[in-house]
């Protein structure tokens, strides 16, 4: 009996612990969804500034990528901090549902990961995100520039790979193996 009680206590502290962090992660997505992206950016691959689309008319149109991005991640981390709540739930069909959502809406946070990688780190990416402005820009220099968006995407990918393995490290090194167990297991 007292081996069940751990598990069902380890299942509420791991969907607490899922819920919260997929939560920050969703309002991180949120506030990036109805605050960047305002304004638009064509590129092409050969050129390190904006262009206008009345001109190329075969430019990428990084804005709708960029926001598309946003969108998704804000969806998907949403979805699982929902579905991650399901773990607090005894047993039953609920449970079992929202265990395999929870772990599919993880799985596509994955996928904007790496989605959020590609739109910055890409050329045309590092051109809206205004990676080849000189230094000294002035305001009229940085019009058609979506730099507040790359930030947040800059923003992000640190996250992703400084604080979530700091964390990890952190949380090992206190609470031994049944942390790391459940911090690999964790939303990313």
């Amino acid at each position: 009996m007292a081996d069940a009680f751990t598990q069902n206590k380890r299942r509420g502290g791991k969907g607490v612990s899922y819920c919260i962090i997929n939560t920050i992660f969703a309002v991180f997505f949120g506030l990036a969804l109805f605050t960047l992206g305002k304004g638009s950016c064509y590129t092409t691959r050969n050129s390190n500034t904006p262009v206008d689309v009345a001109v190329v008319p075969e430019a990428n149109d990084v804005k709708a990528w960029f926001n598309f991005t946003i969108l998704l991640g804000f969806i998907f981390y949403s979805v699982a901090a929902v579905a991650s709540l399901g773990y607090l739930m005894k047993a039953g069909f609920i449970n079992t549902f929202s265990g395999y959502l929870e772990k599919l809406a993880r799985m596509l946070t994955y996928f904007v990961f790496i989605a959020v990688h590609v739109m910055r780190l890409s050329h045309t990416g590092k051109v809206c995100s205004g990676d080849y402005l000189p230094s000294g820009a002035s305001d009229e220099d940085v019009e058609g520039y979506m730099i507040a968006t790359g930030s947040f995407f800059m923003t992000y990918i640190i996250i992703g790979w400084i604080m979530v393995p700091a964390m990890l490290i952190i949380m090992v090194c206190l609470k031994g193996e049944a942390w790391a167990a459940l911090a690999l297991d964790a939303p990313k």
